[in-house]
Parts: C-alpha cells; sequence; structure tokens
C-alpha cells in the first residue's frame, strides 16, 4: 500500500474517517483539523500549502468528478461547500466588503502553461454580521479577454442579493419580421433585424421600444 521509494499511497479504497490531514511538506500528520463542527461534518480532508489536483482522460465513462447524494426536498446531500475567509484556516476572520472570497476559475493551456480563461466568482457586497446566518453576496462572471490578466481587464456579469442582474453587453438575438418568436413569454425583449427596432412582447403584442 504505502511505497517506500516514492512515498505514495496506492489502494483500490481509501478510508476517511474522522480527519485526513496532508502537508506540504510532512505527509499524513495526526493533527485533527480545526473545523466548524456546526457547518462541517466529520471525513474532512486538510491539505495544509498543497492543492488537490484530480487529472482525467478524455475518453473515459465519467470524467471529471462526480457527486451523487440524496435530496430531503429542499436540501441535498450532493453539495460541493467552498468557505472563504480572512486571517488562516486555523483562525479564520471576518471577510470584507468587496472580497472575492471563493469560485471556480477555468482554465486552459496556451503553449506554455494552464492560464484562466473565466470563473465564476462569490463576492462579500456589504458588512457581515455574526448575528445573520448569511453574508450579502454578490455572483460575479467574468471572462478574460485573451490579452490581460483575468481579474484587471475583463468583461463581468453579476447577480446581487437585492436580484439585480448586471452585464456590460445583452445579447437577447436578433429576429426578422415575420420570425419574431412565436410564443413569447411577457416581458422578452428581441431585436427586429428587419425594421431595426427593438421591441418587447407586452403579453398581447410586439411593442416597438423607445
Amino acid at each position: 500500500m504505502v511505497n517506500a521509494s516514492t512515498k505514495a499511497v496506492a489502494a483500490e479504497t481509501v478510508t476517511v474517517g474522522p480527519y485526513l490531514s496532508i502537508a506540504g511538506s510532512s505527509g499524513i500528520t495526526g493533527s485533527p483539523p480545526v473545523v466548524s463542527t456546526t457547518n462541517m461534518a466529520t471525513n474532512v480532508m486538510i491539505f495544509d500549502g498543497v492543492a488537490l489536483d484530480v487529472q482525467t482522460n478524455a475518453g473515459v465513462t465519467e470524467p471529471g468528478i462526480s457527486v451523487t447524494g440524496i435530496t430531503t426536498g429542499t436540501l441535498s446531500t450532493s453539495l460541493i461547500g467552498l468557505y472563504g475567509s480572512r486571517g488562516t484556516t486555523a483562525s479564520p476572520t471576518t471577510v470584507n466588503n468587496g472580497d472575492l472570497f471563493s469560485g471556480f476559475i477555468f482554465g486552459a493551456h496556451n503553449g506554455t502553461e494552464y492560464v484562466p480563461g473565466a470563473a465564476m466568482l462569490a463576492q462579500c457586497i456589504g458588512v457581515p454580521n455574526s448575528s445573520n446566518p448569511s453574508v450579502p453576496g454578490r455572483f460575479v462572471i467574468t471572462v478574460a479577454d485573451g490579452t490581460n490578466n483575468l481579474f484587471t481587464v475583463n468583461k463581468q456579469a453579476t447577480f446581487s442579493s437585492n436580484g439585480v442582474f448586471e452585464a456590460p453587453i445583452f445579447k437577447p438575438g436578433a429576429y426578422a419580421t415575420g420570425s419574431l418568436p412565436s410564443s413569447p413569454a411577457e416581458g422578452w425583449i428581441v431585436f427586429d433585424s428587419t425594421t431595426k427596432e427593438w421591441k418587447g412582447w407586452n403579453g398581447t403584442l410586439w411593442q416597438v421600444l423607445g
């Protein structure tokens, strides 16, 4: 199971419980992780100073990471939780207004290395209050322009905690007169490429906007 030369652990099944702590230099340690008993359960994996890399090849039956669970209708056990804070993992402190505290980054190889191309991020907008069950948040979808860093010059779409969606460019699609959506929902907006007009469906007919 343990290769003394490569220091690798190889087994078809590895049971983790109540915890498995992996440090960047000393390997598996015996120190239990510091986790919130309110939001976290046992079977926790802690990676101290190293990242967890999961590599797959195209063509496999189940590529990537698959999470399967049972739902009660309001909550599911197939959840992926991303938790962020200031301070340290052992002594977390409150995030600040504007902090990007968790998210997904999508990268691709540019011929030399893997670089980001897009990201979905969670951001704190407002001042968290310890007496509240949540923080004021905003969901950010951002894409790189190919020449600058992802977090400097980019295009973003945001969805805030007050229910407002913002995007720099909104392109619902262009339609020719006579081929406008036949079963529109009230509030739809389209661009009529024949008449060169923006039109909105008011529930009865397409009305010219502006």
